[in-house]
């Protein structure tokens, strides 16, 4: 008994140092773009890489699909030498296709993530994501699941979760920071590398507050490096975040999606968020990887229309959006569409019909050109 507890401790010691070198390499404290479906393309990686983004997910990749064969590999998946580091997720409900999938995907990236956050509802269909592990059942299975992948994919294994919930006396929806920590422990022990927490429940919506006290426990209780997910729109929100929790990093999805641009070194938004930013290891990330090729493509593609304070013009971040998407050709315009619409969402909406010029055009100059008429 007493030689096996020896030995678990020495395995834990070992995963743990492996885990923090690993994360290391990407310096300190680094902004990731978080894995959203359909939007995650290379083109679009590559971009918020230009900007001070270190680690980038891909999209949600869908296990059961990925096992049937190229077809559906070569659509959702695309990548290059500039593309690291990267971290592939997967998403699915049938263990063994999850194992077989991510053996084959750890080749061809930096680490395996597995989806245990998601809670739209062609999650809760397909039972993955959150509806993975939102019962104590479930939450077994799945720790016996990173058993698995831990020992037999080559690259580490990471997991995203979110906060888990209880009802109180009232009946009313409540977090529930024990589960959670314990969860957060089961996935550590289990050979878990990287744990990135979203700090909202499943009922709750992307505006809603952010429970970074519990993000802080699980920072505190566990050994691995922990990324801080929710609610981080700015430099200042993701250095706010980072003294709350003590996270080792911070992942952000929905404002890089409709600014890649926001963690841009040139990029101060006051002189408040300047002084916290001369207090943090923020403005170091990526510097010395990226700073050469960003102001080659900042010059390529900057126009009058941008800021003297740095910010960058929309049609500067679209331009440089459709340049990477022409060197990196997908074989249909889906993925650089999505990012017009979301890119002009706003003016689409002052402007009914404005979406028509995306929907209708066939090649990336036909984009540009809709760019430049806005």
């Amino acid at each position: 008994m007493v030689n096996l507890q020896v030995n678990y401790q020495n395995f834990m010691k070992t995963h743990v140092e492996k885990a923090w070198e690993f994360w290391k390499q990407f310096g300190d404290n680094p902004i990731c773009l978080a894995p959203m479906a359909e939007v995650n393309d290379l083109a679009f990686r590559l971009q918020c890489r230009l900007h001070n983004v270190k680690v980038c997910y891909t999209g949600m990749i869908n296990s059961n699909q990925w096992i049937q064969g190229h077809k559906y590999q070569n659509r959702v998946f695309q990548t290059c030498q500039e593309d690291r580091p990267l971290i592939v997720q997967l998403a699915g409900s049938d263990y063994d296709t999850i194992l077989s999938s991510a053996v084959d995907i750890g080749p061809l990236c930096d680490a395996v993530d597995l989806n245990l956050g998601c809670t739209q509802h062609i999650a809760k269909r397909g039972g993955y994501g959150f509806f993975l592990v939102d019962t104590a059942e479930k939450r077994d299975e799945v720790i016996k699941l990173f058993e698995k992948l831990s020992t037999n994919v080559c690259v580490p294994v990471t997991a995203k979760i979110r906060i888990f919930t209880k009802t109180d006396e009232e009946n009313n929806e409540v977090p529930d920071p024990e589960t959670t920590i314990e969860f957060a422990k089961q996935l550590q022990n289990a050979g878990v590398s990287v744990l990135a927490v979203h700090g909202r429940f499943q009922h709750r919506d992307k505006k809603a507050n952010v429970f970074t006290d519990i993000i802080k426990k699980v920072v505190e209780t566990v050994e691995i490096p922990v990324i801080a997910n929710g609610g981080v729109n700015s430099k200042s929100d993701a250095i706010e975040i980072l003294r709350e929790t003590g996270a080792a990093g911070v992942m952000v999805g929905q404002a890089l999606l409709a600014n890649p641009t926001i963690f841009d070194n040139d990029f101060i938004e006051n002189e408040s968020e300047r002084t916290l930013i001369k207090n943090t290891n923020l403005d170091h990330n990526n510097e010395s990887d990226n700073k050469e090729q960003s102001n080659e493509q900042k010059d390529i593609v900057c126009d009058s229309n941008d800021d003297k304070d740095g910010r960058f013009s929309l049609r500067t971040i679209a331009t440089e959006y459709l340049e990477l998407a022409a060197k990196h050709p997908e074989k249909s315009l889906f993925y650089a569409k999505k990012h017009m619409f979301k890119f002009y969402e706003s003016k689409i909406r002052q402007a009914p019909g404005t979406e028509n010029k995306i929907k209708e055009a066939q090649t990336i100059e036909d984009l540009l050109k809709f760019v430049n008429e806005m």
